[in-house]
């Protein structure tokens, strides 16, 4: 090999590794990107996380609610049978003390 020939290849070999610097400068610059992106994703996840947690309690909670909505909605109604109960209690003494009068027996 001629010096002419080395200082071609020389210069061919310098081109080719300014090339591939600035090839890996990009390349560092987009990992940087991925590294931020799979961070940010992670963090992301976590905050989901305590999101449905968060939503499985407010959830117990809302079935706990409603099964004392229930209970409490019973209550008048349980209330009204006993008063219904306790009018036709009275209204059937006060028959049958009034057909008892009438027939002589009180």
């Amino acid at each position: 090999m001629t010096n002419i020939e080395v200082v071609e290849k020389l210069t061919e070999v310098e081109s080719r590794a300014k090339s591939n610097t600035h090839r890996l400068d990009k390349l560092e610059a987009q990992s940087n990107a991925i590294h931020n992106l799979a961070t940010s994703v992670s963090v992301m996840a976590e905050g989901q996380k305590h999101q449905g947690e968060t939503i499985d309690r407010v959830a117990s909670q809302v079935q706990n609610l409603d099964s004392k909505l229930d209970v409490l909605e019973k209550i008048p109604a349980q209330k009204w049978g006993i008063l219904v109960k306790a009018s036709l209690t009275a209204v059937a003494s006060g028959l049958i003390g009034y057909m008892l009068a009438n027939i002589g027996i009180v």
